[in-house]
């Protein structure tokens, strides 16, 4: 009986995902890339929303930049910290810094 509950439960949660902004309101690389555009398997915008207010998934990055250095957000970037996937060897040095800085201005 648990089981078939489960499924139904697991199947909904695995679905359930933020929209990337759409492509023609962004102006910023680091947006861009946030949201997927640039490399398909760099979505951040799946777990954190197209805009950084974070999802039930993921966690609110607006202020972030205030609260943490850019040393300690690249770190997480990289490794993934908690259920988050890591995106080491998926930025290039460029990509990684434009990423930063636009998630730097998330106020």
């Amino acid at each position: 009986m648990r089981m078939s509950l489960l499924l139904p439960l697991l199947a909904l949660t695995a679905s359930c995902s933020a929209s990337p902004a759409a492509r023609d309101t962004i102006a910023d690389r680091g947006q861009l890339l946030f949201n997927g555009y640039v490399h398909k398997n760099v979505d951040c915008y799946v777990c954190h929303a197209g805009d950084g207010s974070g999802t039930w998934k993921g966690s609110n990055l607006v202020g972030i930049g205030e609260k943490e250095n850019r040393e300690a957000i690249e770190k997480s970037i990289r490794s993934g910290p908690g259920i988050m996937p890591s995106f080491e060897g998926k930025l290039t040095d460029q990509e990684m810094n434009e990423l930063i800085d636009w998630i730097e201005t998330l106020k």
